[in-house]
């Protein structure tokens, strides 16, 4: 597991708090911008969020934008695990 952690673009007194939260989705107009950085390495810039919102009050991009640090547990297996049992019965 990972543990990734937002902070707001604010000063550190008006942070409103800390959140453990779920990942938010962004915007699918999210562009992609290449660049070099002041040693000459190529990098990509993912998106300008800017804009970001959301309906959703329980994701990082909610805690952000409400001032809040955002803490979220990652994992990089996307096997659904809960299923497997039930789909083997199932399909064999």
């Amino acid at each position: 597991m990972l543990i990734n952690v937002n902070f707001p673009a604010c000063k550190p007194e008006e942070v409103t708090g800390m959140q453990v939260c779920r990942q938010g989705r962004r915007d699918e107009a999210t562009g992609v911008v290449e660049g070099r950085d002041p040693g000459n390495r190529p990098y990509i810039w993912i998106g300008d969020w800017a804009s970001d919102h959301t309906d959703a009050t329980d994701t990082d991009l909610a805690a952000i934008a409400g001032g809040g640090i955002s803490i979220t547990p990652l994992h990089l297996d996307l096997t659904h695990r809960e299923s497997l049992a039930s789909l083997r019965e199932v399909l064999g």
